[in-house]
């Protein structure tokens, strides 16, 4: 069964402009390996001034931490009985949409609703997980 989309709401508390700086940085790190290695780099020498921050941190979020705990946990579990779990690729097909404009149009109880429709872009971030971050 096919349901009607349904339009976004805005995102409370978040500017447009940090939006658009986060969709900036996906297409950087998806696109310019110069900016994806400095941003490694970057990650590396902030991990070295920071080493005890994750510990520090998992100290004065007791309540995160242990839902973490518990979701891995569970993972684990799932891993061990040999059931799948589901990653943002499993479907297997390799390029499903490619970048560019597109029409998305209703459909309604099987019928086209064109005069609802909406033009969206749509930009691929990234085809893969070997962005070269450390922990990503």
């Amino acid at each position: 069964m096919v349901r009607p989309y349904h339009r976004f709401r805005p995102v409370p508390n978040i500017a447009f402009g940090a939006v658009l700086g986060i969709a900036y940085k996906r297409e950087k790190l998806a696109k310019d390996s110069a900016y994806r290695d400095n941003q490694a780099a970057a990650q590396r020498e902030w991990c070295s001034r920071n080493k005890g921050y994750w510990k520090e941190y998992r100290r004065r979020n007791p309540a995160y931490t242990e839902r973490n705990r518990i979701g891995q946990r569970e993972r684990n579990r799932l891993r061990r009985s040999g059931a799948k779990i589901a990653k943002m690729d499993a479907s297997g097909a390799k390029h499903i949409i490619s970048s560019g404009r597109y029409q998305l149009v209703p459909l309604c109880n099987g019928v086209i609703a064109k005069m609802d429709a909406v033009i969206v872009e749509i930009d691929v971030v990234s085809r893969g997980c070997s962005m070269g971050v450390q922990g990503r």
